[in-house]
């Protein structure tokens, strides 16, 4: 009963979708194609659920506001910064600036994220 309550607040009830649609499938009563549709369909509901719900707690919430602004800004200041900076700092001192050992592309997909990337990645 508590395990069936916990796993509907972490998975926003995609799971109990899941289970009716296998065991609909087990039976005999969809078709693999009818399972896979409803697995899409269930995921595409319980993302744009959970988009709303998010959106909702970051529109009510100014903590959230300003950490959602303050990662956007420094996210944005970091490729700016690797893009320009840097390059002006080779310029001027004729030394490469060092490599920060890991890939920027990170930073690339927080920020469209972050600005939005939630509805190109769903089509919508």
């Amino acid at each position: 009963m508590i395990a069936g309550v916990i796993a509907k607040l972490l998975t926003g009830g995609i799971l109990d979708k899941l289970l009716d649609a296998y065991k609909l499938f087990q039976e005999g009563k969809i078709s693999e194609a009818e399972f896979r549709s409803r697995v899409q369909i269930a995921a595409e509901e319980t993302a744009a659920e959970t988009a709303k719900a998010t959106h909702d707690s970051l529109g009510k919430s100014a903590i959230l506001q300003r950490a959602w602004a303050s990662v956007l800004f420094l996210q944005a200041a970091v490729l700016v910064w690797y893009q320009v900076g840097a390059s002006a700092f080779q310029l001027i001192t004729g030394v490469a600036w060092p490599s920060p050992g890991i890939s920027l592309e990170w930073a690339y997909l927080l920020v469209a994220a972050m600005i939005g990337a939630g509805p190109l990645v769903m089509r919508r």
